[in-house]
């Protein structure tokens, strides 16, 4: 009996892992450039109201596929608006991030952690994504007739 249910429990757990890519898809776009967009913070973490005179600004970051999202990552910009075209200078596969900083007299006073493009919990949808960049080839030279 304690067999049975111990391959049962195994086989489960095989389907589960196999049908991983099918019940949490991970989007890949193959760009130099993408322009991450979210929606923008209206309330504090505990949901009540932005004090009067705070501003809301964003920090925008990437990190590679198989990076430390704390250690590895990189900051590209910061932005008012709700969205950041990110440009790619290295090769790889990148999670794009942002998050968000409270002003106050242009100082920032507090921050949200970073949502994260790979967390079904950040993304619309909850479809994840992340970027693949690959510097192009020269041009073709000498060409003859």
């Amino acid at each position: 009996m304690f067999r049975f249910w111990k391959l049962k429990l195994l086989f489960v757990l095989v389907i589960v892992f196999t049908m991983a890519d099918v019940l949490w898809p991970m989007d890949w776009t193959l760009t130099n450039q993408a322009t991450l967009a979210w929606s923008p913070v209206s309330a504090l973490g505990d949901g009540s109201a932005i004090p009067p005179g705070d501003l809301v600004s964003y920090g925008v970051f990437i990190v590679p596929e198989t990076g430390n999202k704390i250690n590895d990552r990189v900051s590209v910009g910061e932005t008012d608006d709700s969205q950041f075209v990110v440009t790619f200078e290295n090769e790889g596969r990148f999670f794009l991030g942002v998050n968000a900083r409270r002003l106050r007299d242009n100082v920032v006073i507090s921050r949200s952690s970073v949502s994260w493009s790979d967390n079904p919990v950040a993304v619309e949808s909850g479809i994840t994504f992340g970027i693949i960049y690959f510097r192009p080839l020269a041009m073709p030279e000498g060409l003859k007739r």
